[in-house]
């Protein structure tokens, strides 16, 4: 008795959204900001270090997930004036690990605070 063809099994892709535009796309494409247990905030570059992890999608989210509070509310903690600036100077070498044709250029200059941060 011959059976049909075997298919070649598809590897699963794990899908992450953006905290800022609500985007689903594959966890590699997108940059994972981590809130450790010991509550430092930082860009996780491997997207496997420990503790509570937010995902953004491009330059374009990034402010609005800091700006608007979505990425402290994904977070579950407060951002202080030193977390921001610890995930400012940290975006520029995010972004650059991503495949050129994923993310569009990112200007850290251009890029403004828009609310108010908890200190």
């Amino acid at each position: 008795m011959v059976r049909g063809k075997i298919l070649p099994r598809q590897r699963h892709i794990p899908e992450r959204t953006c905290v800022a535009c609500g985007v689903k796309k594959p966890k590699r494409e997108l940059v994972r900001i981590a809130s450790s247990p010991q509550g430092g905030i930082s860009v996780d570059a491997t997207g496997k270090a420990p503790g509570r992890g937010a995902y953004v999608c491009g330059p374009g989210c990034w402010d609005s997930a800091i700006g608007r509070g979505r990425l402290a509310r994904s977070l579950r903690r407060s951002l202080t004036k030193s977390d921001v600036a610890t995930l400012r100077a940290g975006a520029p070498e995010a972004f650059a690990a991503i495949p050129a044709n994923k993310v569009p250029d990112f200007d850290p200059s251009s890029q403004t605070l828009t609310e108010q941060v908890s200190e």
